[in-house]
């Protein structure tokens, strides 16, 4: 999502009394709390609705990006096309 996009969390107090499992809070709770650098809360009460506040940054990505050479591309597909010979 783009810096400034919106999501909308529904049912946020749905089914206090079920167990964690099947309550849509503990997930947007989750959410929330994974991305807190990332979110500004703008509203929590029936509906949670947050706005993200900026792109990712290069550190906060988890490794480096995968670049496919074109002798990868060659020996993926050779390797895709021994697998579809097997089946």
């Amino acid at each position: 999502m783009k810096p400034g996009g919106t999501i909308i969390f529904d049912d946020y107090l749905l089914n206090p009394d079920k167990p964690p499992t099947e309550r849509p809070k503990v997930a947007i709770d989750a959410f929330i709390a994974a991305y807190r650098d990332r979110i500004t809360l703008k509203s929590k009460k029936l509906q949670v609705i947050v706005e993200k506040k900026s792109a990712r940054s290069e550190k906060s990505l988890v490794g480096s990006p995968i670049v496919h050479t074109p002798e990868w591309e060659k020996r993926h597909e050779r390797n895709m096309r021994k697998k579809r010979r097997e089946q």
